[in-house]
C-alpha cells in the first residue's frame, strides 16, 4: 500500500482487513441489533416484527439505540477482520497457485476464520447480550462482570461450538465461492477498471447469499445459547426446544436481516480490502 511506504508488505492485509472491518461494522450494526432481537428466545417476550422493534427502539430510546452493541462489535470485528485477512494471506502465500483449488480455498477460508474466532469470541458473547432485549440495563462492563461472576472465564465462550459451526462453513463456502466467481469473470474485467467495482460487489453479494443460506440454523442456535444459556444449556437442548416450539421455521428466524447484513458486509469489506491492497 503506497499510503504507508514504511509498512512491511506482509502487514498490508492486516491493516486493510482491520480498516474494512471498522467501516462495515459501524455501518451495518443496526441490522445485527435487529437480527438478535428477532432471533432471541421468546419465553416471556412478545413476538415482534422487524418494523415494530425498530419503531419501539426509536420511540423509547433514540435512533442511536440501534447501534447498541457497537463497542464490543468493533473489539471483535477490527482485530478479527485484520487477523482473518492476514491469516488468509499467509495461507495462500504458502500454497502454489496451481494447487489453489476450490476445496483448498474453502479450507483456507475456514482456517483463517477459526483463528480469528478463537481470539475475539468473548466480544461476540458480550455483543449478543447487549443487543438482546433481556439485558437492556447492562453495559459492556456489567455484562462482563455478570458473565465472569456466574460462569468464570469459560462463560465468555458460551455458544462457541455453534459459532464455529456457523463461521467455519460460512467463511469456507464464502471464500470458495468468492474465488470461483472472481476467477470466472476475471477475463472480462482485467483489461479495464470500468466494471471492477460492480463485479467485485456482485461477486461478494452472491458468495455471501450462498454461505448465509447454508449456515443460518447454526446462527439461530448460537443466539439462543449466548442470550439465554441457563435455559439452553447445550446445542442438543437448544435444537429440541426450537423444533418443539417453532418447528423448522424457527431456524429461519432473522434470515433476511442476517443475509442482508452479511452480504452488505461481505461486499463492502472485500471491495474495500481489494481496493486498499491495490493502492
Amino acid at each position: 500500500m503506497t499510503t504507508s511506504p514504511t509498512l512491511p508488505s506482509g502487514l498490508h492485509p492486516l491493516v486493510a482487513g482491520g480498516a474494512s472491518a471498522f467501516i462495515t461494522t459501524t455501518l451495518y450494526q443496526p441490522l445485527d441489533f435487529l437480527k438478535t432481537q428477532i432471533q432471541e428466545p421468546k419465553d416471556g417476550i412478545a413476538k415482534r416484527s422487524t418494523l415494530s422493534i425498530t419503531r419501539y427502539t426509536i420511540r423509547e430510546y433514540s435512533i442511536l439505540r440501534l447501534w447498541r452493541g457497537l463497542t464490543p462489535s468493533l473489539f471483535r470485528a477490527v482485530p478479527g477482520g485484520a487477523l482473518y485477512f492476514h491469516s488468509l494471506s499467509l495461507l495462500k502465500e504458502n500454497i502454489p497457485k496451481s494447487q489453489q483449488t476450490v476445496l483448498v480455498n474453502g479450507i483456507c477460508g475456514a482456517l483463517a476464520r477459526c483463528a480469528a474466532d478463537l481470539v475475539v469470541f468473548p466480544f461476540t458473547l458480550i455483543k449478543a447480550r447487549l443487543e438482546s432485549s433481556r439485558y437492556t440495563t447492562m453495559n459492556m462492563l456489567t455484562v462482563s462482570q455478570y458473565v465472569y461472576s456466574t460462569c468464570g472465564l469459560k462463560g465468555f465462550y458460551t455458544g462457541f461450538l455453534p459459532t464455529l459451526a456457523r463461521d467455519l462453513p460460512f467463511s469456507g463456502i464464502y471464500y470458495m465461492s468468492y474465488r470461483k466467481l472472481k476467477d470466472t469473470v476475471a477475463d472480462e474485467v482485467k483489461s479495464s477498471n470500468q466494471y471492477w467495482l460492480t463485479s467485485q460487489a456482485s461477486i461478494s453479494v452472491a458468495a455471501g447469499l450462498i454461505a448465509s443460506l447454508i449456515t443460518q440454523p447454526a446462527d439461530v442456535i448460537k443466539t439462543y445459547r449466548q442470550v439465554a444459556p441457563a435455559d439452553y444449556q447445550n446445542v442438543h437442548i437448544t435444537i429440541k426446544s426450537i423444533l418443539k416450539t417453532q418447528g423448522l421455521n424457527g431456524f429461519a428466524r432473522g434470515f433476511f436481516l442476517r443475509a442482508l447484513r452479511r452480504t452488505l458486509v461481505a461486499a463492502t469489506a472485500w471491495t474495500l480490502y481489494e481496493y486498499l491492497l491495490k493502492q
